[in-house]
C-alpha cells in the first residue's frame, strides 16, 4: 500500500476530522446526532478516499478524486447549515472550518485535475487557400 501520510491533503483532512471530533460534542443534542455524526462520516469518507486515491493506480485516480471533490462539498453543505442553525460558539469558529474545507477542497481539485488526462488541442486543418482553388 502506498504512504499517504506525507500528502498535505491528507494532513489538511485528517486535522479537519480532528477539529469536528472536538466540535461536534458541543452542537445541541436536536443536531448532534444527524447532522453532527453526518460532519464526522463525511470527514472520515474524504480522508479514506485520499488513502484510496493515493493507492489506486494513476489512470484510474480521477474517478476517485471527483468522489472526493463531492465528498467536500458536501462538507461545505453541512457546515452551512450548521452556521444557519446557529450551531457554532462563534463566527469565528464557523470561519476557521470553511477556510480548512477550502483548502482541502482546493487541494483535492489541484490532485484531480494533475490527474486527469491531458486534452490536446484540435488540429487545424492545414488547408491553404492555394489548394482550395
Amino acid at each position: 500500500m502506498a504512504q499517504y501520510q506525507h500528502l498535505p491533503i491528507y494532513s489538511a483532512t485528517f486535522r479537519l476530522l480532528k477539529e469536528f471530533y472536538i466540535r461536534v460534542p458541543k452542537i445541541d443534542k436536536q443536531y448532534k446526532y444527524t447532522l453532527g455524526a453526518s460532519l464526522l462520516a463525511s470527514a472520515m469518507e474524504a480522508v479514506r478516499l485520499i488513502v484510496k486515491a493515493n493507492s489506486t493506480p494513476v489512470e484510474h485516480r480521477s474517478a476517485v478524486l471527483s468522489e472526493l471533490v463531492w465528498k467536500i462539498e458536501e462538507i461545505t453543505i453541512m457546515l452551512r447549515v450548521a452556521e444557519e442553525l446557529k450551531q457554532f460558539a462563534s463566527p469565528r469558529q464557523y470561519l476557521y472550518l470553511v477556510e480548512q474545507v477550502v483548502d482541502c477542497a482546493r487541494q483535492a481539485e489541484g490532485w484531480r485535475t494533475s490527474c486527469s488526462p491531458k486534452k490536446t488541442a484540435p488540429t487545424q486543418n492545414k488547408t491553404t487557400i492555394k489548394t482550395l482553388f
